[in-house]
């Protein structure tokens, strides 16, 4: 985390690495993982700042690496949990154990 710079932005090149650039990955994943990640709200939100630049804040990016190495802390919350029926559970929905819900 040390090369990281005190505030600003990161290009995702710069996040998970460029072999042919020489860029050592800060969190290893592939690209297709990492929007996957980002769509899901595992990975934090991406800012454009134009039609061809997509970054991440550096804090946002200090804030992941700190929560992967700690597994107790919990992800991103995505911003579409609880929409839609997807990811919210009511405790009164749930069934006692060894019973399906019709």
């Amino acid at each position: 985390m040390n090369r990281l710079p005190p505030y600003g932005f990161l290009r995702l090149s710069q996040i998970i690495g460029d072999r042919r650039r020489d860029i050592p990955p800060i969190i290893p994943v592939g690209k297709s993982n990492w929007w996957e990640g980002v769509r899901s709200g595992r990975y934090p939100p991406a800012k454009k700042l134009s039609p061809g630049v997509t970054v991440w804040n550096v804090s946002d990016i200090r804030h992941l690496v700190d929560e992967l190495q700690e597994p107790t802390v919990a992800p991103y919350p995505s911003p579409l949990a609880g929409r839609w029926g997807g990811t919210s559970t009511n405790s009164s929905q749930k069934e006692p154990s060894g019973h399906l819900r019709k």
